[in-house]
């Protein structure tokens, strides 16, 4: 079966923002966590799965950053 669309839900985007690391994972997954929840009463067929171990080589140009994190996904598939 052939993905329609892809949602990522990255934690860097809270931790840029200045949240605590391990807060950040937890406020992508539960956002990842609600959409799903929403998608699927409207009866879309989704899936939500998680790549973990994904490395941010760089912070900025110039900025080396090394920091390694999950990321959340939701994978939309067609209905029949």
């Amino acid at each position: 079966m052939t993905a329609i669309t892809q949602y990522s839900f990255d934690p860097l985007t809270h931790y840029d923002a200045g949240a605590d690391f391990q807060a950040s994972k937890a406020k992508a997954r539960s956002e990842r966590d609600a959409r799903l929840r929403e998608m699927r009463k409207e009866g879309v067929n989704a899936k939500g799965w998680t790549l973990t171990g994904q490395l941010r080589k760089w912070k900025s140009f110039g900025n080396e950053c090394g920091m390694v994190r999950p990321v959340y996904y939701i994978t939309v598939y067609p209905t029949h």
